[in-house]
């Protein structure tokens, strides 16, 4: 009976039979094909991983850590870029683009989230917005918090072209 090729993956193919086994050869290709296919699906620079593993269930855990070291960095990078974001032209766009990053990685933030994020971090000529905001029955989505804001940004700065005309 040949081995299913997942189940050395998930440990139920993990002892080796006795070399004067029947199944030991079967046992051997059928690991090696596991190992082939996860060396395969990786980039060389995380082909280590795999070399030190005695199992593909080994390495498979080990690939498994990796991914979870590079999500957890990648959250921390994305909320600390999220904290930091300077108001400017690109302001909501460099928002939203962190959120999805962040989503891209399993960690979602709301509508509503984001809509505090960008409140939080509006330059002072913007504090009329939170205000409005706290006044009315249903907070605006990110979007119509966008729109809101450039509709600000177009009367700032029409009003300083008028000041110096």
């Amino acid at each position: 009976c040949r081995p299913r090729l997942l189940e050395f993956v998930e440990g139920a193919q993990e002892n080796e039979p006795n070399q004067e086994h029947a199944d030991h050869l079967a046992w051997e290709q059928a690991t090696s094909r596991v190992l082939y296919g996860l060396a395969s699906c990786i980039h060389d620079h995380m082909l280590g991983y795999i070399r030190e593993a005695k199992t593909p269930k080994e390495a498979w855990g080990n690939l498994k850590k990796i991914l979870a070291a590079n999500t957890t960095a990648q959250k921390d990078q994305y909320l600390q870029e999220l904290n930091n974001i300077q108001v400017g032209y690109v302001y909501t766009f460099k928002i939203k683009q962190l959120c999805d990053s962040l989503g891209s990685i399993n960690v979602n933030i709301d509508d509503d989230e984001m809509v505090q994020i960008c409140l939080s971090g509006l330059a002072p000529r913007f504090d009329a917005i939170p205000l409005v905001i706290l006044a009315i029955e249903n907070p605006p989505s990110f979007l119509d918090l966008w729109a809101m804001l450039m509709v600000k940004k177009t009367t700032s700065e029409r009003e300083a072209t008028n000041l110096t005309d």
